[in-house]
């Protein structure tokens, strides 16, 4: 019991900050202030020993070719491994998700290798994967001629889905993926619109961008990359 009580500290710890910070080789590369992966394992480990290597030997067990199918091709890196275990944890959670990285990170082919596989307990191939919801992707993709209300129709279809599955009692996720959101034009606070969305959490929210949020946005996502 103690074991799974520490297991689940170290993995929330992870989710809700270690995996917001950047590693060293980031900082180096970007230039960035900000503290590493690497130092805050340094300083969980003094509370709780091994925390860093338990986040990634945690990641490692369940992001396998046994409990998911890879495309072709695909390899399975650092940055995959990532990125689909914060998706499939925030579509079986509802906690609401940006994966943040440049270019050529694999987060989208990560958020369509998790739909792939989510496909519930009657057609997904993976035993691993009949225990998750399905997954019903309602997507949207950013431009500089994004407005709020063509986000909110998104968000007020994947609701009234969402409805439609629990009354019925199926075990499936609606899930707004949004893509490019560093293309909205900031000065306009299109993003805004989300905010009572991401409170609220009634349906699944998976965002990509290729910078940060501005904080407002960025704390109501408790899961981040």
């Amino acid at each position: 019991m103690r074991q799974r009580l520490i297991r689940s500290i170290i993995l929330s710890v992870a989710l809700v900050y270690y995996l917001r910070l950047p590693t060293e080789e980031d900082r180096q590369q970007q230039n960035l202030a900000e503290p590493t992966r690497e130092e805050f394992s340094r300083d969980m480990s003094r509370i709780l020993p091994n925390s860093g290597s338990a986040v990634q030997s945690e990641m490692m067990a369940y992001i396998t070719t046994e409990n998911f199918l890879f495309p072709p091709g695909v390899a399975l890196n650092q940055a995959v491994i990532v990125h689909v275990f914060v998706i499939v944890v925030s579509v079986a959670t509802k906690i609401p998700l940006c994966t943040i990285g440049a270019p050529g990170q694999s987060k989208t082919l990560s958020f369509q290798i998790v739909l792939q596989n989510l496909q519930g307990s009657q057609l997904s191939l993976k035993q691993f994967c009949q225990k998750l919801p399905a997954g019903d992707a309602f997507f949207y993709l950013g431009s500089k001629y994004s407005r709020p209300e063509d986000i909110v129709a998104v968000f007020e279809r994947a609701i009234k889905r969402e409805r439609h599955y629990e009354q019925n009692q199926i075990n499936t996720r609606c899930v707004v993926f949004l893509g490019e959101t560093s293309l909205p034009d900031e000065k306009k606070m299109v993003l805004k619109v989300l905010h009572p969305y991401l409170d609220e959490c009634k349906v699944v929210f998976v965002a990509v961008s290729n910078k940060l949020f501005d904080a407002a946005n960025a704390n109501r996502r408790k899961c981040s990359v």
